[in-house]
């Protein structure tokens, strides 16, 4: 009865799949379906609308709604490791795509260490143009000194790209932060002209302490 209920709080239909595919395969493929291949940025989009980068079950729920995946929806919590309706249990990227997640998790751990979106960016966009392209997104992370091949740079871009126009923005990384560390508008660019300021100091002591 309680899993009933729980279905119809988030209006999925329970029916079991036919396709020889396990549900977790077919919810990668419908993420694929939605973003042009890229399973990220389907993430970002139809999955994680809270920006924190784990599938509760009801995001899960609104998820196979929107996308219209016809699924036994207990099966496939539990093929994520769930018992029953665990509404505590926290599903990653890597879960649904160990490539995707393995590209992925690195990076959203990273800006978080780094104080959040809006200051990472900061830090990789220190001419202030606000938005980025691919190259200038890959030479800034390498300026910074985050490690990863220009391959998995380039996928995290696409990913981060929710409007697929060949470039991101600094509203694009803040979607990673949760609410309440939000910046207001009026207080990015003083927190961005401080992040490069920081920057450049840890740059100017590296650079006299290898000297």
């Amino acid at each position: 009865q309680g899993f009933l209920n729980g279905l119809l709080e988030c209006g999925m239909p329970h029916r079991v799949g036919s396709s020889s595919r396990t549900l977790r395969e077919q919810l990668r493929d419908k993420l694929r379906e939605h973003s042009n291949g890229h399973v990220l940025r389907a993430w970002r989009l139809e999955v994680d609308q809270d920006g924190d980068n784990t599938l509760s079950f009801q995001e899960l729920c609104n998820a196979m709604v929107r996308m219209g995946l016809i699924a036994d929806v207990s099966s496939l919590w539990a093929e994520f490791g769930c018992v029953g309706l665990d509404r505590h249990r926290k599903v990653l990227l890597a879960d649904v795509d160990p490539d995707a997640g393995r590209i992925w998790q690195p990076f959203f751990d990273w800006c978080r260490e780094n104080g959040g979106g809006m200051k990472t960016f900061a830090l990789i966009d220190p001419d202030m143009h606000f938005t980025l392209d691919k190259r200038q997104f890959y030479y800034g992370l390498s300026r910074v000194g985050y490690k990863a091949s220009e391959a998995d740079v380039f996928y995290l871009f696409e990913g981060l790209d929710l409007k697929n126009d060949g470039f991101i923005s600094e509203e694009t990384l803040m979607t990673m932060d949760p609410a309440s560390s939000k910046p207001q508008k009026s207080t990015r660019r003083a927190e961005q002209a401080a992040a490069i300021r920081d920057m450049q100091k840890y740059q100017a002591k590296k650079k006299q302490a290898q000297s």
